[in-house]
């Protein structure tokens, strides 16, 4: 490494499923190297702004900023991402073309653009690691203006959503996909994200679910949960729990709630 880290702390931001953890399992070893503690941050706190640390926000760019998105914390959420960070990384460019990457470094400006903000550094992660390079670029990070971050920073202690967790039994997957899309545009509420695994009828194999208001993607599970861990917005939990509960025992063959 040519350079020492120019900050004593790495904060990790970004929308569920961005990539925070897979990022933060990378970079591990190599900050316990450098002395440099790691978080990953879900709230918005005044301490995001210690001129020693850098806070970084991943973005996904698989695929694009939903265009029929009905609820406002999403954007609320994500702009008072960007206005705390000190970069900006684009993760999973392998599975991203260049039209997703532009498409998202124009919505990243836009918002910035809404606060007075500066452009702010961007760094890339093709499959959630760094290359040599571009981890000497997120060493050499400078802050954002400070004066600029504690103007809009608006505190938030707590992230805006709840943690749902249910059990599942086998599950159709058509009938889960066709769910979870009328749900997502349903304007009912906000899904910020569902993970978990499961068997199906169509598989020999468990199938792990993905799902965030930006996709929803199925892929072989190593190991079977049986449960799915959904985040729902906290403005609506008390509608969207039923309508889930009702959803995953329509799918599956056997299903038990638990919170």
């Amino acid at each position: 490494m040519a350079h020492k880290p120019s900050f004593n702390h790495l904060s990790l931001v970004g929308l569920p499923g961005s990539g925070k953890s897979r990022l933060a399992a990378h970079l591990l070893h190599v900050c316990q190297e450098q002395n440099i503690p790691l978080s990953i941050v879900e709230s918005i706190l005044p301490d995001l702004l210690d001129k020693n640390a850098r806070v970084v926000c991943l973005v996904d760019v698989r695929s694009p900023w939903p265009d029929t998105l009905n609820a406002t914390e999403l954007p609320d959420y994500f702009l008072k991402l960007l206005a705390v960070a000190d970069a900006v990384m684009l993760m999973f460019l392998a599975s991203s073309d260049l039209d997703l990457q532009m498409h998202w470094q124009a919505q990243i400006q836009t918002r910035l653009n809404q606060i007075g903000a500066a452009k702010l550094p961007i760094l890339r992660s093709f499959e959630g690691e760094l290359s040599a390079s571009q981890l000497e670029k997120l060493w050499q990070l400078p802050q954002n203006t400070p004066a600029l971050k504690s103007d809009h920073l608006n505190p938030l202690q707590m992230p805006p959503w709840q943690t749902l967790v249910f059990k599942v039994g086998q599950v159709n997957l058509t009938h889960l996909q066709m769910g979870l899309e009328g749900l997502r545009h349903s304007g009912l509420g906000l899904i910020w994200r569902i993970v978990g695994s499961f068997e199906t009828p169509e598989y020999s194999h468990p199938v792990s679910l993905e799902f965030t208001p930006f996709r929803l993607d199925f892929y072989p599970a190593e190991q079977c949960t049986h449960q799915l861990t959904c985040w729902v917005s906290s403005q609506n939990v008390l509608v969207l729990e039923p309508l889930l509960q009702d959803l995953f025992k329509a799918c599956s063959v056997e299903c038990r709630h638990s919170t």
